[in-house]
């Protein structure tokens, strides 16, 4: 089997208000969560708390997360249909 690759864009969106949200926090902390971040798990959301994601039309790797409705406006706001998105609390 060949090795394939593909450059895809990334998104970066500033979204403070996901991470002060009580039950995103709960979701971010929960040791049994998949999510791909650098935040540490039991601990504050951070300046290494940024949350990757896969967007496609509103669809996602973790489009179940507290709060996929504001990274959805935010992506439809930017006209963006499919992107990484990298998602920072800043």
């Amino acid at each position: 089997m060949a090795t394939t690759a593909e450059r895809v864009t990334c998104v970066e969106l500033g979204l403070p208000e996901l991470f002060e949200r009580e039950d995103f926090q709960k979701y971010l902390n929960d040791p049994d969560n998949k999510i791909a971040t650098w935040h540490t798990r039991g601990e504050e959301p951070g300046d290494y708390s940024d949350v990757f994601v896969t967007f496609d039309n509103c669809e996602g790797s973790n489009s179940d997360m507290p709060g996929w409705d504001l990274v959805c406006a935010a992506m439809h706001k930017l006209g963006v249909v499919s992107s990484l998105v990298r998602i920072v609390c800043y």
